[in-house]
């Protein structure tokens, strides 16, 4: 029974990553556009992203064992969520202080 629930999630990865996609016709096709559509000298503010991202995964990682610290790292996650399309609208609105190009659309 287990083993054929971890085949299913299996076999949905494997057609996510390896299936039709939008524009390209796989998931490593999707990473390549992506790479190659980013100014990464010019957009320095993504490798940012990136960063909090990483730091975030670390203090999870450190904090594994306190319910405390990581409920406090998930209020600040969530406040970071219910703020995302207040800060994608104005990020689209003052894209050109800080971007190269408009990444930022309507529907987030």
């Amino acid at each position: 029974m287990k083993q054929q629930r971890l085949r299913a999630v299996e076999d949905v990865l494997r057609a996510q990553l390896s299936g039709e996609h939008r524009y390209t016709q796989s998931f490593w096709e999707d990473v390549q556009a992506f790479a190659h559509a980013v100014d990464w000298r010019k957009d320095t503010w993504i490798w940012m992203l990136f960063m909090v991202e990483l730091i975030d995964l670390i203090c999870i990682f450190l904090s594994r064992r306190s319910w405390e610290r990581l409920s406090v790292i998930f209020m600040a996650n969530t406040c970071c969520l219910a703020a995302a399309e207040t800060l994608n609208r104005l990020a689209g609105q003052h894209w050109m202080a800080f971007s190269s190009q408009d990444y930022f659309d309507s529907s987030g």
